[in-house]
């Protein structure tokens, strides 16, 4: 009798790990499944895109909100041809835009992407449509880091970041010495302004966001011509969320052969001054 009930007890011992691992309970219910990001667009038809304004890439009108430049008219291709309804849903915290998409404020970062390592742990990035280079900035006066651009490894040298920003690697990896300034979000509107109002030495940022404010500043600030590093346009979704990020590059590839993103760039960059492009220089059979 007393085998009997050993047995029973390690069967039933046995039945309830079995049940755990496998996601049921006693009862023998399936834990409830969660939708994945994928799944929910493809039930409403609708991709939410978050979003930050940062022209040339990202240009949204002070009055009416609206959103062009390089990455909403792609964005607005690439639902065009899945047959998608894109929508600017939120303006992301370069803080915090990581868990907000894991926890589903939006379907995907539409901004540019600034993709790097660090972020690779909670984000899937798409194929990229271009590239930029990444620029020191400075005071139109200043010549200290024109022969010498280690110069900025200096305790006497003020380099303004906004927290969160991939630029900050610049920094850490090749200037560690220098003095850090830490800007926030909102101080978008004034970054360069840090360094044309002698607050900063340096800001580190793509050509065309410096280019807009240099022509509304004439005289205030230039770049230095070697680039701190090249960034990938592209977008991002939550980590593990394969099903629409590939989606998004299948439809970049399309729109990429068919030249949409290279009348994109050339709509925002005609002198190819400030992008690189994706090359797909194909020719017919001779």
């Amino acid at each position: 009798m007393r085998t009997i009930l050993v047995a029973a007890l390690v069967a039933a011992v046995v039945a309830f790990a079995v049940g755990m691992w496998t996601g049921q309970g006693a009862q023998g219910v399936a834990a409830p499944h969660k939708e994945t990001a994928y799944e929910r667009v493809m039930r409403t038809g609708v991709l939410r895109c978050g979003y930050l304004a940062w022209p040339p890439s990202v240009i949204q009108d002070p009055k009416t909100g609206e959103l062009t430049g390089i990455v909403p008219d792609y964005f607005e291709e690439v639902g065009k041809a899945t047959g998608l309804k894109i929508e600017w849903s939120t303006e992301i915290n370069l803080a915090t835009y990581l868990e907000d998409m894991k926890n589903g404020r939006y379907d995907a970062e539409c901004s540019g992407g600034w993709s790097n390592a660090l972020r690779g742990k909670m984000a899937e990035y798409t194929d990229p449509i271009g590239f930029f280079p990444v620029v020191a900035w400075v005071r139109a006066d200043d010549t200290r880091f024109d022969a010498d651009i280690s110069r900025m490894n200096s305790e006497d040298v003020r380099i303004a970041l906004i927290d969160g920003e991939s630029a900050n690697l610049i920094r850490e990896r090749r200037f560690p010495k220098s003095q850090l300034i830490p800007l926030s979000q909102q101080m978008l509107d004034v970054y360069f302004e840090q360094v044309a109002s002698g607050k900063a030495d340096v800001v580190f940022n793509d050509i065309g966001s410096g280019m807009a404010y240099m022509k509304a500043n004439p005289g205030k600030i230039k770049y230095l011509k070697q680039p701190m590093r090249v960034i990938e346009i592209n977008a991002s979704v939550a980590k593990g969320e394969h099903d629409l990020l590939g989606l998004l590059n299948t439809a970049t590839k399309e729109l990429m052969y068919d030249g949409v993103v290279d009348a994109i760039m050339d709509k925002y960059d005609p002198e190819r001054a400030q992008f690189y492009r994706v090359r797909s220089n194909y020719r017919l059979p001779e």
